[in-house]
């Protein structure tokens, strides 16, 4: 897997030893968004038009988009929809996945949430036939366990979402933001770190609850949804002394750190200038 950051774009290559796959996501203009129910759909020609502005952006050292484009088996330009709907159910229909929830492809974790909202329906039902052994459960009684369903799921839906569009957004270059995350930040914190985050999100997944297996733990473990509520539930309760503040300094801390850097750049380029500043006299005397 190969990614390009660019200004507002950015380049994902997957290449096997027979072909490469590659994506290149692209911010549309404001007056291309949209919001649902409206949707936006593109032609052969608009497709065209925007591989030649990217055709002379190199993807490595050597090539190119252009080149590659030129050799393409199959393309498509679509709308890469993002958001998660409030209502999941209707009577005894209900909804998973795409369907409901949708998110940019970078983190590749669509699939992932599709097949856990199959899980998380899976088991109200198994617990709801548990609860009545020898009755057809009502049209009132499945509804009431489709909205368990959905209560249980919208928030994470919800987080893995955003997780999507945040990295999507890092890897264009959205605005300072992003810009200063993606290319000062990220190396600096390593992606080891960026993996674990993710892997603490996946690690809190829906399992089948009514099915024994024989758990074979990683670094992490999988994490109960329970257990995951009642950890959150204790941490609301704490006071909020300057220790507890990791989840609000975790928000901010990228622009503090960015301005950081730009402050001391800034002294480091101007200061030595000023002949009545201290470092001024320490180089003269170096």
């Amino acid at each position: 897997m190969h990614s390009i950051s660019n200004d507002r774009f950015s380049f994902l290559l997957l290449c096997q030893p027979t072909f490469i796959s590659y994506i290149a996501y692209c911010k549309l203009p404001k007056d291309k968004q949209c919001v649902w129910p409206n949707r936006v759909r593109f032609t052969d020609d608009d497709m065209e038009a925007l591989a030649r502005k990217l055709a002379d952006y190199p993807i490595c050292e050597s090539v190119v988009f252009g080149e590659l484009w030129r050799t393409r088996t199959k393309a498509q330009l679509i709308s890469l929809e993002e958001g998660a709907l409030d209502h999941w159910f209707f009577g005894r229909t209900v909804m998973a996945g795409d369907a409901i929830h949708k998110g940019t492809t970078n983190s590749a974790l669509g699939g992932c949430t599709a097949m856990e909202d199959g899980v998380a329906i899976t088991n109200q039902l198994h617990q709801l036939l548990n609860r009545l052994p020898n009755k057809k459960p009502s049209t009132v009684e499945i509804s009431a366990t489709m909205q368990e369903y959905q209560d249980s799921r919208l928030d994470r839906v919800k987080t893995i979402v955003k997780v999507g569009g945040d990295l999507t957004r890092l890897q264009a270059f959205d605005g300072w933001y992003f810009y200063i995350m993606q290319r000062w930040l990220t190396p600096w914190i390593g992606l080891d770190t960026l993996a674990i985050n993710i892997a603490k999100l996946a690690s809190a997944g829906t399992n089948l609850s009514f099915v024994d297996f024989p758990e074979q733990k990683g670094l992490l473990g999988w994490q109960d949804t329970i257990a995951v509520e009642a950890r959150k539930n204790e941490q609301r309760k704490l006071p909020k002394r300057w220790w507890y503040w990791t989840g609000d300094l975790q928000q901010i801390w990228p622009l503090l750190v960015g301005f950081f850097l730009c402050f001391s750049s800034t002294l480091l380029w101007f200061l030595p200038r000023d002949p009545h500043h201290v470092w001024s006299g320490i180089e003269a005397a170096h």
